[in-house]
């Protein structure tokens, strides 16, 4: 998952081995999740998230970066890659397939930010 956020872009990705990671285009971001079960919980309800609403992506072949308020989701499978995009208003005040996606990688961010206050590595 992308996030447009101004001049800054945030991926969110959550691997079928239930790690996570954030990156920031701006640089940093937090890797290592894998030894927290918080975030191996949120990146398995990712994963999950995904193949239950794999209806609302298309396949791509093109990867552009998103726009600011525009969210980009991602899978990629063994024999392509799918996608979806929609804006980050739209995914907060309405329900549909990406919007489940969206709420599962915001999760991941949530438990990010509360190992970060708590302090851990």
């Amino acid at each position: 998952m992308e996030i447009g956020m101004g001049k800054t872009t945030v991926t969110v990705v959550a691997l079928a081995d239930c790690n996570a990671s954030i990156y920031l285009s701006s640089g940093g971001g937090f890797i290592g999740g894998q030894s927290h079960e918080s975030i191996r919980q949120a990146a398995q309800n990712m994963i999950r998230q995904i193949s239950d609403h794999r209806a609302a992506l298309h396949e791509t072949k093109e990867y552009p970066l998103p726009k600011n308020g525009q969210v980009t989701f991602y899978a990629l499978y063994d024999d392509c890659v799918m996608a979806a995009a929609a804006r980050e208003s739209q995914l907060k005040s309405h329900k549909y397939g990406v919007t489940y996606i969206f709420a599962a990688g915001q999760e991941i961010i949530t438990q990010y930010r509360r190992i970060q206050e708590k302090g851990q590595p």
